[in-house]
C-alpha cells in the first residue's frame, strides 16, 4: 500500500507541474494575440496606404480587399489564424501583381469624357493605355495620370 501511495503523490507533483507549464502556454498564447491584433491592424493599413500610392489598377477589386480585411478584424467570431491568413493572402496577391502583366478593356477618364481603351500594365513598373482604334497611347505617371504619349 506505501508503494501505491507513493507512485500516487509521484504522479499527482508531475500532474501539478504539467497544470503549471499548461497555463503558462495559455498565458503565452494571450500575450501573442494581444501582440498579433494589434500587428494586423497595422498590416492593412500598411497595405492600404500602398495601394494608394501604387498604380491605379483594379481599384475596386484591390479596395474591396481592403474593406474586407478592415470589416473582418474586429469580429469576435472570427479566429486569428483566420484573420492573419487573409491578411497574409492580400500581401500575397498584392506581391503577385509586381510579378504578372495584364491587359484589359476597361473606361478611361479624359477631358472629352470616358473612352474605352485597352489598358496594359507591366508589374507594378508601368501602366499604358492605347484607345480601341490605336490612335491615341498614354501611360500612367504620378505627375500626369495617364498622359498621352
Amino acid at each position: 500500500m506505501r508503494g501505491y501511495n507513493t507512485q500516487m503523490r509521484e504522479m499527482t507533483v508531475a500532474q501539478s507541474k504539467e497544470l503549471v507549464g499548461y497555463r503558462q502556454q495559455l498565458d503565452d498564447i494571450e500575450r501573442t494575440r494581444q501582440a498579433v491584433a494589434p500587428q494586423m491592424q497595422r498590416m492593412v493599413k500598411v497595405l492600404g496606404e500602398f495601394v494608394a500610392a501604387d498604380l491605379p489598377f483594379l481599384p475596386e477589386e484591390r479596395g474591396d480587399r481592403l474593406a474586407q480585411l478592415q470589416e473582418l478584424l474586429p469580429q469576435p467570431d472570427v479566429s486569428l489564424a483566420e484573420k492573419y491568413r487573409r491578411t497574409l493572402e492580400a500581401y500575397q496577391i498584392e506581391s503577385d501583381y509586381g510579378r504578372t502583366l495584364e491587359a484589359w478593356r476597361g473606361e478611361l477618364q479624359a477631358e472629352g469624357g470616358l473612352r474605352s481603351v485597352e489598358f496594359f500594365r507591366l508589374g507594378r513598373v508601368m501602366l499604358y493605355y492605347q484607345t480601341l482604334d490605336g490612335h491615341e497611347s498614354g501611360w500612367w505617371s504620378p505627375g500626369a495620370p495617364l498622359g498621352g504619349a
